[in-house]
């Protein structure tokens, strides 16, 4: 099958998925990673992790909470997250945390914090994913997270 695009006209596209996504994205947020590999059962209890923080501009999405999301219909709870951030992968890749067009980001020892118009929001990342199929790279990479209400940064 002959490839109707020209390689100019796929990277226009690839540039105007860029370009909505930087339209929406107007909340900052941090990503905070962490290296460290511990065998302790609980590592988010931990309060000597070490973090690397990466600074993003994100569309953000809110769910209502998790408490709220189980439903006697389904096998347990269908979508747990509380927040939903995209951030497009060229300011992820930027950032040095692209792996095979994959972050390299560890969900459950890495937090994501949200400048919520000041005030600061801390969740621990429940998962991380790449969405916006194009070609062989997605456009976006997805964090979800769960708020954290035990743990304060610093």
């Amino acid at each position: 099958m002959a490839n109707l695009l020209t390689p100019q006209e796929e990277q226009q596209i690839r540039d105007g998925f860029k370009d909505v996504l930087d339209t929406f994205s107007n909340t900052p947020i941090s990503i905070l990673v962490t290296n460290d590999i511990s065998l302790q059962p609980v590592p988010e209890a931990r309060d000597d992790l070490k973090y690397t923080t990466y600074n993003f501009v994100a569309y953000v999405e809110y769910n209502n909470g998790s408490q709220n999301k189980e439903d006697p219909n389904f096998a347990g709870t269908w979508d747990n997250a509380d927040i939903r951030a995209f951030v497009h992968l060229d300011y992820v890749q930027a950032a040095g945390l692209l792996v095979n067009d994959y972050p390299n980001i560890s969900p459950n020892s890495s937090k994501l914090v949200v400048d919520n118009d000041g005030r600061k929001e801390v969740y621990r990342i429940t998962h991380i994913s790449v969405d916006g199929a194009w070609k062989k790279r997605q456009v976006f990479m997805m964090v979800r997270g769960q708020r954290e209400e035990l743990q304060q940064l610093t």
